[in-house]
């Protein structure tokens, strides 16, 4: 059984007031008294995000989105091991710069670079790891992965994969589908941009 949930009272996460919730669901059985088999906790906010005029608006608010792209940053382990570390990086000297957005380069951020993000109020583009242009420069291959069916079934499932894992993240205010796939746009804005949409 699905219990209802409201939430009528709640305030909305934005930049300068990230206000973040927890919800707890359990599964249990029908017997008297039930067991618990399985607990899960999730953080979440809650935002609306939408276009005007051309521009993002969070909450019915235009914002820019002023920021660097980061690459690389993200897969220095070591700084994410480190959660002073992370935040200096990430927050402190982010916030320094006045940057409101971080995009990810190829690959949707960690759940506790995500975290950090929604905690602190940094908006977040993720990308994901697709780069189709840099198939056809390796040696001896002749086709793009768009044109192997398996690479495209696999890529629908891993996106839709990555997106359902990060719903809850109100940092993620945009997906980007694909990185510089050269030659592949029209391709791309056919399939790829209404599955990721649909998503």
């Amino acid at each position: 059984t699905q219990a209802p949930a409201a939430a009528p009272q709640a305030r909305p996460w934005s930049v300068r007031e990230p206000v973040m919730h927890r919800a707890c669901i359990w599964l249990e059985d029908a017997q008297e008294p039930p067991r618990i088999h399985s607990v899960r906790e999730e953080s979440f906010g809650f935002r609306e995000l939408g276009v005007k005029g051309g521009r993002l608006t969070l909450n019915g608010q235009p914002v820019a989105l002023f920021g660097y792209t980061g690459v690389g940053t993200y897969w220095n382990y070591d700084l994410q091991a480190d959660a002073t570390a992370l935040k200096l990086q990430q927050v402190d000297l982010f916030r320094a710069m006045n940057a409101v957005a971080f995009r990810g380069h190829m690959e949707p951020l960690t759940r506790k670079w995500l975290d950090l993000c929604d905690r602190h109020g940094v908006l977040v583009v993720c990308e994901f790891p697709n780069f189709p242009d840099v198939q056809r420069l390796l040696k001896g291959c002749d086709l793009s992965p768009y044109e192997r069916p398996l690479f495209w079934e696999n890529l629908k499932r891993e996106a839709a994969g990555m997106i359902a894992c990060r719903a809850n993240h109100p940092s993620i205010v945009a997906w980007s589908a694909s990185n510089e796939g050269n030659g592949f746009g029209d391709w791309e804005r056919a399939n790829l941009v209404p599955h990721v949409k649909g998503l």
